[in-house]
């Protein structure tokens, strides 16, 4: 589903990019994998020669040049290998697709948990974990609590707390795995033709199919859209902030924003 965009677009934007979560938007990236290093083979070649020595850490600096690295190696290694340098593998993940107009997207595996946004009917899902009829559909990420409230839980349980998926400062998504499938739904715009394919990447177009078409042949006759302006923005988008049942899109090349009522099929600005 595109979000809204305020005030005039250019004409050759590229508008049907999916939006993410914010979590999908750099804070969902998780540290790359690192090796721990290994000290023991350099402890191994420093301790003796320190020890041979005899001499206290609190004396080296009368030592010979290479004893006082050999000591301050030591002692850095010995520091080092005291924290944990690896980050946690994820599993392989497996790919799967919504079969479902909609699909919550929760902060952990419960109805009770608060919703961060949702997948959508076609969209793709990588499967990290399932537990419960779950899947756990992001890595884990920053929470960014504010106040003991987690800021992007846009309805339900918005605390910060392990009841609400949140530990540790941290934060994964889960969907319901039964509104999931392994095979991806069949393309609603295969084999579209006319005024069906300038709108067949529509949001819903699998339920509005008739609406969408009879109102993109409308707004072509009238004048106030091209098939250009069609093929650029790929058909209606759901508005985010109209309502139930409230889509959009852009004529004009792009400075004229049209909503449609799919329940009576009016247009409006």
């Amino acid at each position: 589903m595109q979000q809204e965009i305020v005030g005039p677009i250019p004409a050759n934007s590229l508008l049907r990019i999916p939006t993410k979560s914010p979590f999908d938007r750099g804070f969902r990236s998780l540290a790359p994998e690192k090796k721990r290093v290994d000290s023991h083979d350099v402890l191994r070649a420093i301790v003796p020669a320190m020890l041979s020595q005899k001499t206290p850490r609190s004396r080296c600096r009368s030592c010979s040049f290479s004893l006082r690295l050999a000591c301050g190696m030591a002692t850095l290694f010995l520091v080092f290998a005291r924290i944990p340098t690896t980050f946690a593998q994820e599993p392989p993940t497996t790919q799967m697709w919504v079969t479902t107009d909609r699909a919550d997207r929760r902060t952990c595996a419960s109805i009770e948990c608060g919703t961060v946004g949702d997948l959508f009917y076609r969209e793709a899902a990588s499967v990290f974990e399932t537990k419960a009829g779950w899947a756990r559909v992001t890595k884990y990420y920053p929470a960014l609590c504010t106040g003991g409230r987690f800021e992007y839980v846009k309805s339900g349980k918005a605390d910060c707390t392990p009841a609400n998926g949140i530990t540790d400062g941290k934060v994964a998504e889960w969907v319901r795995l039964d509104r999931l499938s392994r095979n991806r739904p069949a393309d609603p715009a295969a084999g579209a033709q006319g005024v069906a394919a300038l709108v067949g990447n529509s949001d819903d177009f699998h339920r509005y199919k008739s609406a969408f078409v009879k109102a993109a042949e409308k707004l072509l006759s009238s004048g106030e859209c091209s098939e250009k302006d069609f093929k650029d923005i790929g058909g209606w988008m759901k508005s985010t902030n109209k309502g139930a049942g409230i889509y959009f899109t852009y004529c004009g090349g792009g400075s004229l924003r049209i909503y449609l009522d799919v329940s009576n099929g009016r247009t409006f600005r």
